[in-house]
């Protein structure tokens, strides 16, 4: 069945800051659908939080209530390109905390069962609210009640999250076996985050029998839907062969996807490749470069790698470093 994909993109910018003007969008980019998600028919909401800088670039993106399908890594990639006008206080830029919702609605489409995935998606929300506290009393027991209902019509961000409670004794029992099971069946709706936890599962043996060769599979899966904590565990995978023959180039090159999609875990461990020729040509200005924007996410040792680095450097070197930095630095995760 062929279809068009509309996108109807809702940009609702606030803050809790009293005294500050909101940001303004100067630049908007669409996001676009995942096969995952056509396939399915998946429409609805993500909602992130940012954090719109002083100098009008979006930062800190997190996904507050996600929809899966890896809709939600191409809404945090477009958010990522958008540019600010910053918010103002006393006629000063400062940073603002803002939400953006991002709506995916799929044209000639008519989903019948659009509104009770809906219902799923507020009795989630309504345990996300529980368990961070979030305008009411935090509540564990009751989060994990509230997942658990979502999670058992299928829904896949809540079968995630009751897979974390479970696997953390979180609001009841520990059950490790059991968040395997909840943590698969998101995995199987293909949503990112889910996969990259139940390859970990399957890498540390917690609720299933360990096996490298599956751990590697399902964060491939995830790094393939747009994690970029999952494109930096498969470089770590590669440079250590586990589940994969070790393979140094292959690590640095998902050590580079994972980096240019803002982790700084995968900044840092760029940064050691290019600085130690590990599958990449040694090249001390990415080295530099990649180390500074780990450094400015407070990755441990960066900082002081920064400043040895800095103090043999070139000026050649010293001004590339700078151009990659000026590149990426509003490429966070």
């Amino acid at each position: 069945m062929s279809f068009v994909a509309r996108l109807l993109l809702i940009a609702g910018i606030g803050s809790a800051q009293t005294g500050v003007k909101p940001p303004q969008i100067l630049k908007k980019v669409e996001p676009t659908y995942t096969e995952e998600a056509r396939t399915a028919k998946a429409q609805g909401s993500v909602l992130l939080q940012i954090t719109v800088r002083a100098d009008g670039l979006p930062d800190e993106i997190k996904v507050m209530s996600p929809l899966g399908y890896g809709l939600d890594e191409k809404a945090v990639e477009a958010v990522r390109q958008w540019r600010f006008k910053p918010g103002q206080k006393n006629g000063v830029s400062v940073p603002v905390i803002s939400t953006i919702e991002v709506n995916f609605q799929l044209g000639e489409i008519k989903d019948k069962n659009l509104f009770k995935k809906e219902d799923f998606r507020s009795t989630y929300n309504t345990g996300v609210h529980y368990l961070q506290g979030d305008n009411v009393a935090k509540d564990l027991k009751r989060a994990r009640q509230e997942f658990e209902k979502a999670a058992k019509e299928g829904y896949a961000p809540a079968q995630l999250a009751l897979a974390t409670m479970l696997a953390e004794g979180q609001g009841g029992e520990k059950n490790e076996k059991q968040a395997a099971e909840w943590c698969r069946k998101a995995a199987e709706q293909k949503h990112a985050k889910a996969e990259l936890l139940l390859g970990l599962m399957f890498l540390r043996g917690h609720g299933v029998d360990e096996d490298d060769a599956a751990s590697v599979d399902w964060i491939r899966k995830a790094a393939d839907h747009g994690s970029a904590a999952a494109e930096d565990q498969l470089g770590a995978m590669y440079e250590r062969g586990i589940g994969v023959s070790k393979d140094e180039k292959e690590a640095a090159k998902w050590y580079r996807k994972g980096a240019e999609h803002g982790f700084a875990d995968a900044r840092f461990r760029l940064a050691r490749c290019y600085r130690d020729g590990l599958g990449v040509q040694k090249d001390y200005a990415e080295a530099l470069g990649w180390m500074r924007l780990a450094a400015f996410k407070d990755i441990p040792g960066a900082s002081e790698e920064v400043q040895k680095m800095a103090e043999t450097a070139s000026q050649k070197d010293i001004e590339r470093s700078e151009k990659i930095v000026k590149k990426w630095e509003g490429v966070t995760q």
